[in-house]
């Protein structure tokens, strides 16, 4: 498990390099293209998106991908909420935050490109539950 998951953070961090150089390459331009990616099963969604699990090809690298249709941001508030989504991820770096790799902006969607998280929402969990709450001690845990 230890050995696997050392190999996903070395496909993780090949991934960022490769962003990074692109950057410096062309500036002006989008550095990852959809096409690059081997997109799988849905794995949320939520009232704006849908968030898919998905493969960079060329790095093997594992990420969500969270696709937005432009045709639902027609509110002001959505793209307001979206805008303020990728501003906040972008300036996040924090071990227990989801990372923000990079935007992907299309003609009619615009795609998260994020890191993936092993497990299932804490939202999702709750459901489960017995009288839908959790004990302190648990909470304790999830947050720690």
């Amino acid at each position: 498990m230890a050995a696997e998951s050392k190999l996903d953070e070395r496909r993780i961090d090949n991934f960022r390099e490769l962003i990074e150089s692109r950057r410096k390459a062309n500036p002006d331009e989008q550095p990852l293209d959809l096409k690059e990616f081997q997109v799988g099963l849905k794995i949320g969604q939520g009232a704006f998106a849908q968030v898919r699990r998905a493969v960079h090809k060329e790095s093997k690298a594992v990420i969500a991908l969270k696709t937005y249709e432009k045709k639902n941001l027609k509110l002001d508030e959505a793209q307001q909420a979206v805008h303020n989504e990728i501003t906040t991820l972008s300036q996040m770096n924090h071990p227990n935050i989801m990372h923000l790799h990079e935007v992907i902006d299309q003609r009619t969607q615009v795609h998260l490109v994020m890191e993936c998280c092993p497990g299932m929402p804490l939202f999702h969990h709750l459901k489960k539950l017995k009288d839908k709450r959790m004990g302190e001690q648990q909470c304790k845990e999830i947050m720690r």
